[in-house]
């Protein structure tokens, strides 16, 4: 973890004391709610193996810092066999023996021919960690062919998944499936605990940071990622009051204090001051990102030059520059010059759009805002207001919504709620399903081909695609995921795809989650649509598992019974359902949101998957009053088996991912209870459930304690 602008004051830390993020190997939950197969991994253990790997994380989750401190630790590492690590950022990278050299040279000062560096590539002695690396196919299918190229060294990609569906690693699956999939892990308690301590005058200071920034992270929300981590614990040593705090805040405060410490100073012996600082970053940030987000040196000082001139003031360019990169808000590297941290680009772009409407008007025509995401959220973070940002986007979804949204019958998700598991089936049945037809590998290639297609533009039907690819599952999904895809952005009124629908739904939500100030009337209406649109890719992923299970059978040769299709399908809903609420949560869960939430629940209106996706919510941000009213909906005298067990599913899910404290741990206990009362569960049952949760917790607490 790097304070950056703080070097003055920074402990003398040694690569020792690095953190190491949790590494998470294997599926986080299981068809049945329990914990499957993941399992934790040590960095060392990661770094001792010879197999390709994706490290998925998400934004901000320490990917980079721990490429770099992977490469470190190949090549200095006690215990590991010597290798000459190579960190590449795959956005400039050609993926030939000249761009190898030209990495060497620059990490490494060695020079060496193109001949040269192929055949130490040749020879297996090089790792490759590829940083920076987007989703898409492209960039996917060069590293792929880049390790197929040169199988005697390891390759090490590290990634964010796609959250717009319920499938965040289906990328990874289909274009890198020889690669082992390793995940990041939210920080756990001990960690953030070192991290504090480090950072502290001691273990008693760092104690007391420790309990500041776990609080700020419980009070507003936050992940517990080690960049959210590393700002609230520059702000606490800062002495910076953390009362109502997001992370565009967070990185306001750091910004104006490296800018008030910067002393730019000229030839004519005058001071740009932090005003200025601030207004030429946010030019500069709207600069470079046309320019791909990196430019030449040479580059960057020609806009400063251009930009003091057309302001008529007295500073020289290159001062500037080299200002701004010692104190490390820029980055220089080989020639190029970005922002060092992406994070300080989109925060000064969304400053940037925050002085200039003209500029955000531009931005909010159309489906500009998707390629602007990031931006938008920080600005929201920014202003106490936004129902601009809301009517932008809720404008676009009323005018454009897609064809498939249009045709989704949203009381389809009562007729499977409604639905109970077949009381005919033995528990010796069920078990036998789970093993044979619903292996880990199974479900995960139902809900990757099911989530392609639930978000394909899908202008034919799952089943004519498939007699048009005479069966070839793979080439069926891509014919109709790639059909007219270039419309969404080049028309104005065409129905767009639900992908694009669930981007710009991702993004309203996270617009919602910091529109603290923004009035009811904008802010209730524009929730429930978030709510509504995750129902309804809800549906229309367990609309194409008909499908998926025909498909199945046909590569198994023999037909599933009707009674275990009935059933795999049953248990794949409450478990898709739990993903759904899951990946709501990612977008939108946040204690700002329970005053709303309740206003909605109150007006009545809400669908049954509404209501239960706004449950979920209610529960993750651990409100007041969640418990009630899950009890309320378990009390219901026909509720259905479909509805309980989901409430089931997530409770398991949640003492698998979460470390719960006594009376968190109490209130899941209680409905435990009350769940068992309604469903007369067998004692056998009931202790068979307890026991999942206590191997839960226990497994949580003991890695919270790492």
């Amino acid at each position: 973890m790097t304070l950056v602008g703080d070097d003055e004051t920074k402990p003398n830390l040694r690569i020792d004391d690095f953190v190491a993020p949790p590494l998470i190997e294997g599926r986080a939950n299981s068809i049945d709610g329990s914990g499957s197969d993941a399992q934790d991994l040590s960095i060392e253990s990661f770094l001792s193996r010879t197999d390709n790997a994706v490290v998925i994380g998400s934004r901000h989750s320490g990917k980079t810092t721990l490429a770099y401190y992977s490469a470190y630790m190949l090549a200095y590492g006690p215990g590991l066999i010597p290798q000459i690590p190579v960190v590449i950022d795959t956005r400039n990278f050609r993926f030939n023996p000249y761009s190898i050299r030209g990495q060497l040279g620059e990490l490494y000062e060695r020079s060496l021919s193109n001949p040269e560096a192929k055949a130490y590539a040749a020879e297996g002695i090089f790792t490759f960690l590829f940083d920076n690396c987007s989703c898409g196919e492209e960039s996917f299918k060069k590293i792929a062919d880049f390790a197929e190229e040169y199988p005697d060294c390891r390759c090490l990609v590290f990634a964010s998944p796609n959250m717009d569906g319920v499938s965040p690693d289906r990328h990874f699956n289909e274009h890198l499936p020889n690669f082992t999939k390793i995940h990041i892990g939210a920080l756990t308690r001990g960690r953030i605990r070192a991290l504090s301590r480090q950072w502290s005058n001691g273990d008693r200071d760092g104690d007391a940071t420790y309990e500041t920034v776990i609080n700020q992270l419980v009070r507003d929300g936050l992940p517990r990622t080690p960049y959210m981590v590393s700002l609230l614990i520059w702000a606490i040593q800062q002495k910076k009051e953390l009362v109502k705090i997001n992370e565009a805040l967070l990185l306001q405060n750091m910004m104006d204090h490296l800018l008030g410490k910067a002393d730019f100073k000229q030839s004519v012996r005058k001071v740009l001051n932090p005003v200025g600082k601030e207004i030429t970053l946010q030019n500069f940030a709207y600069f470079i990102r046309s320019k791909g987000s990196v430019v030449d040196e040479n580059e960057a000082n020609e806009f400063l030059i251009a930009f003091f001139k057309r302001k008529a003031l007295p500073f020289i360019g290159s001062d500037v520059l080299e200002k701004l990169i010692e104190r490390g808000i820029l980055h220089r590297r080989n020639g190029k010059v970005a922002f060092k941290y992406e994070a300080f680009e989109e925060y000064f772009y969304a400053k940037h759009l925050q002085s200039n409407r003209a500029e955000l008007n531009v931005t909010l025509e159309g489906l500009n805002f998707l390629n602007f995401r990031r931006e938008l959220e920080l600005l929201a973070g920014l202003r106490p207001e936004n129902a601009d940002l809301i009517s932008a986007i809720e404008k676009v979804l009323d005018s454009r919504v897609p064809d498939r949204f249009r045709k989704c019958n949203i009381g389809e998700f009562d007729r499977i709620s409604g639905s109970e598991l077949d009381i005919q089936l033995t528990k010796a049945d069920l078990g036998q399903i789970r093993r044979t037809r619903l292996t880990n590998e199974k479900v995960d290639k139902m809900l990757d081909e099911a989530d392609r297609r639930a978000l394909a533009r899908g202008e034919r039907t799952v089943r004519e695609s498939l007699e048009r690819a005479k069966g070839n599952v793979r080439t069926a999904a891509e014919e109709r995921e790639a059909e007219s895809i270039s419309k969404d952005q080049l028309s104005d009124s065409m129905p767009i795809r639900p992908s694009t629908h669930m981007a710009a739904i991702d993004l309203l939500a996270r617009i919602i989650r910091n529109s603290d100030f923004t009035d009811y009337d904008s802010k209730g209406p524009a929730t429930k649509r978030v709510l509504d649109s995750w129902t309804k890719i809800f549906l229309l992923i367990m609309d194409e598992l008909g499908a998926m299970l025909a498909v199945i059978e046909n590569d198994e040769g023999e037909k599933i019974p009707d009674k275990e299709t009935e059933s795999i399908k049953y248990l794949l809903a409450k478990f898709i359902f739990s993903n759904i609420g899951a990946a709501l949560i990612h977008h939108m869960a946040s204690p700002t949101m329970a005053d709303t939430l309740h206003a909605l629940i109150e007006e009545g209106e809400f669908t049954t998957g509404e209501h239960l996706l706004t449950l979920f919510l209610l529960e993750d941000i651990d409100d007041e009053s969640w418990m009630d009213l899950w009890i309320e909906e378990i009390e219901k005298k026909d509720q259905s088996g479909f509805v309980i067990d989901s409430f089931v599913q997530r409770l398991l899910s949640l003492t698998y991912t979460k470390a719960l404290d006594t009376e968190q741990e109490k209130r899941v206990h209680h409905l435990v209870d009350r769940i068992e009362k309604k469903l007369g569960w067998t004692n056998e049952k009931k202790s068979e459930v307890i026991q999942q949760m206590q191997k839960a917790r226990d497994l949580r607490q003991l890695e919270q304690r790492k």
